[in-house]
């Protein structure tokens, strides 16, 4: 429902299982706070790819939008409470500090890539619930 219909969700996994020790909740949340901005980004129709693997000690998430970008000096603060390239009005520029807290806490790491007119892409990498 976040996602209404100018924006095509796709979603790649692996068929092998991609066990991770994450509160489904917050992985929920983290989820939710990345296709919000990516909604954001996207103006007009566009694509939101997310992409799950396997690798030999993590699970490996990417998420990418196919919006505006962002510049290299705003891609490197994406992570910092309270920065936000919305007007003041449209978000508290919370969303990806909580998705980082969430990320680090569950033992993992995420990084961003982004250039305008190319898109963004977080690269999120969990490691394997030692069950697996």
């Amino acid at each position: 429902q976040l996602l209404d219909a100018r924006i095509v969700l796709r979603f790649d996994r692996d068929g092998a299982p991609l066990p991770i020790l994450f509160d489904r909740s917050q992985f929920e949340l983290m989820l939710l706070n990345l296709a919000s901005n990516a909604r954001d980004a996207i103006n007009g129709t566009g694509v939101f790819d997310i992409q799950a693997r396997r690798a030999p000690d993590h699970v490996a998430i990417t998420l990418h939008d196919d919006g505006g970008g962002m510049p290299p000096e705003v891609a490197a603060r994406v992570f910092e409470p309270f920065f936000s390239t919305k007007p003041a009005d449209s978000g508290t520029g919370l969303g990806l500090a909580v998705v980082h807290e969430l990320v680090t806490t569950a033992g993992g790491t995420i990084a961003v890539t982004s250039a305008p007119g190319v898109g963004t892409t977080f690269r999120i990498a969990l490691p394997l619930s030692p069950a697996a």
